[in-house]
């Protein structure tokens, strides 16, 4: 169950992509439409942040936090179904998690698909990580973030950077990542009708846009595939009915099987990318999750016996209450600032 506030939010969206998006149209007018949008949004700082836009090595944004307390740093990967870029939203976002964590972030500009097809961006990600380790950040202090589109490259980064024997990252988060391009999850087929967002992925077709006929089964497009072994710890976020759902799903199982910690969050009732959307109560409570494994990753994966290497996390409102809940491998867990959060 979401909160009345989620509930809708879905159905304006829904409404707003069958508007959007009711017959087929170039990539370039997909992304000017956005963009317009994006540039409607505020750009908003919390206290200390500044943004720097750089050109070279690699286009992108610094994120710069003078309250930084810590040497951690996010490499963070955008969504926009690899054919677009919403600079507002995402940097608002992102300085929200680097105020709440006390730490810094480069956000990379990769080359947009169909002008730069498979593999541009994933090359382009892995020179993002080599800029970051060849300017003195350890390996050990980044952590690789994406949402959507951006959740793909962050894991298939991972892939990249074993082939290319460099050292891994601390940590990836992925929010709401396209995993396989195969298509074979279930959600993709039993969530079109529950999914506001599901019009977006059909017309703005990634595997059309961005594969152009490259081999969807590669572990560079689909982080699914390939081997997992030597992965650091995963950070999964995903609402649950969003069509993309059983891509994190399977994901973690995978994991799971590699002997990789993941940890996968389904936010129930909650819409692709919910995390953009700051006016949920949802949204708050999966930012402060965020935050707090950002926070303790480090100390996190030095733990001998944790209570649970991988573990799936449920969040859902109780119908009468309100209430969070948080149901965590079958344990029931009472988290701060969580079970006390009214409904909207």
């Amino acid at each position: 169950m979401a909160s009345a506030r989620s509930s809708i939010l879905n159905a304006i969206t829904r409404l707003a992509m069958w508007a959007l998006f009711r017959v087929k149209k170039p990539a370039s007018e997909y992304r000017a439409l956005m963009a317009g949008l994006d540039r409607k949004q505020k750009l908003r700082l919390p206290p200390g942040i500044a943004i720097d836009d750089v050109a070279a090595p690699l286009p992108g944004r610094w994120i710069k936090n003078t309250a930084a307390a810590s040497k951690q740093i996010v490499l963070y990967l955008h969504g926009g179904a690899f054919i677009m870029r919403l600079p507002n939203g995402h940097t608002s976002m992102v300085a929200g998690f680097c105020a709440a964590s006390r730490c810094q972030a480069f956000m990379a500009w990769y080359r947009l698909a169909p002008e730069h097809a498979f593999p541009a961006a994933p090359d382009d990600c892995l020179t993002a990580y080599r800029m970051l380790l060849d300017s003195g950040h350890r390996a050990q202090d980044i952590v690789v973030m994406g949402d959507s589109a951006g959740g793909n490259l962050a894991l298939a980064l991972l892939h990249r950077i074993k082939a290319a024997a460099l050292p891994m990252p601390a940590g990836v988060i992925a929010l709401s990542p396209i995993t396989d391009f195969a298509q074979v999850s279930a959600s993709w087929r039993t969530s079109t009708w529950r999914d506001p967002m599901y019009r977006v992925q059909r017309f703005v077709n990634p595997v059309e846009h961005y594969l152009q006929g490259a081999d969807p089964i590669d572990p560079a497009a689909s982080p699914y595939f390939g081997d997992f072994t030597g992965f650091p710890p995963i950070h999964l976020v995903v609402g649950g009915i969003e069509a993309l759902l059983d891509d994190s799903v399977g994901f973690a199982r995978k994991a799971i099987d590699c002997g990789i910690e993941v940890h996968l969050q389904i936010w129930q009732g909650m819409p692709h990318v919910f995390v953009l959307q700051d006016i949920l109560p949802e949204t708050r409570l999966a930012k402060l999750e965020i935050a707090r494994w950002l926070q303790n990753l480090h100390e996190h994966a030095a733990a001998p016996n944790p209570l649970y290497r991988s573990c799936v996390e449920l969040f859902e409102r109780q119908a009468f209450t309100g209430h969070l809940r948080r149901v965590t491998n079958d344990r029931y867990l009472c988290l701060p600032n969580c079970v006390a959060e009214p409904a909207a």
